[in-house]
């Protein structure tokens, strides 16, 4: 695939006008009502209503606290959280001795990012946050024993001097050694990086993709290209909780736990709101 510091590298670049549209207002708006519904906050934000309720209504008030502290202690559980994750993870990964037979039919291979880390210090400047690494480092293991093209999507979502996927195509080629064919530098949603992804597979005649997320992610993500005609083979990475034995430890309260509970209510929440506002 050749030296990945002179390999051709298409860009999408965009203004921070044209990133200043009325959906930066909206993705407040969403990011700010899910943090407040969701776990953990929307059950601190509940409790704190029952105990202001007991000022006046005292059994009203104890009941919804408790109820409250009692879902916070469920959610902590990994036992818990593990369920409500593998409601997502449909896909189930790919065995590495198949790969190269489950994905024969892909024209390209597609990951989306997943975040930064604002100003790494010991970088000097922004990089890839943890679960745009842990997406990344699959496409590029993927891309390395298959030679598809690889497209990485991820844009700015605020006025970020870099988007996430110049920052993911720094790595993929400095460090995982890996040629990037296009990279897509407009999306700030999964339903935009289907769009505007979608866009330039189809002005390419590639019509059906390899898609690298989280396995949590993969059904909003698959729903997105599929809406914009796009065929998806999953090739989801990072499962959680797959394997859950339900001994004593998967019942006592982490604060991993509670980030996966989260992240499974994001992503049910997600679905919904697409499909009311995209679908």
């Amino acid at each position: 695939r050749g030296n990945p510091d002179t390999g051709r590298v298409c860009h999408t670049n965009h203004t921070a006008a044209e990133l200043s549209e009325p959906l930066i207002m909206e993705l407040v708006f969403v990011k700010a009502l899910s943090s407040m519904l969701l776990p953990p906050t929307g059950l601190i934000v509940l409790g704190l209503l029952g105990l202001g309720l007991s000022l006046g209504w005292r059994k009203l008030g104890l009941w919804l606290t408790s109820v409250s502290l009692l879902s916070l202690l469920l959610c902590s559980m990994p036992a818990v959280s593990s369920l409500l994750i593998n409601t997502l993870q449909h896909d189930a990964p790919i065995e590495a001795a198949e790969l190269k037979q489950n994905v024969a039919e892909a024209d390209a291979v597609v990951v989306l990012a997943g975040g930064r880390q604002i100003m790494a210090e010991e970088y000097g400047d922004d990089t890839v946050g943890m679960y745009t690494l842990e997406r990344t480092r699959y496409a590029a293991w993927i891309v390395k024993r298959t030679g598809l093209p690889l497209v990485i999507s991820g844009g700015r979502v605020t006025h970020e001097a870099r988007s996430e996927a110049d920052l993911m195509r720094e790595l993929l080629q400095k460090e995982f050694i890996v040629i990037v064919d296009h990279t897509e530098e407009q999306s700030r949603t999964t339903y935009e990086n289907a769009k505007y992804t979608a866009k330039y597979l189809k002005q390419n005649d590639i019509r059906k993709i390899a898609l690298v997320t989280h396995a949590w992610h993969m059904p909003r993500a698959k729903a997105a290209f599929e809406y914009f005609d796009i065929q998806v083979i999953p090739a989801p990475t990072a499962f959680y909780g797959r394997n859950i034995d339900y001994r004593v430890k998967d019942f006592l309260p982490s604060v991993r736990a509670l980030n996966f509970t989260g992240l499974a209510f994001h992503e049910i929440f997600g679905q919904w709101w697409y499909g009311l506002r995209y679908y």
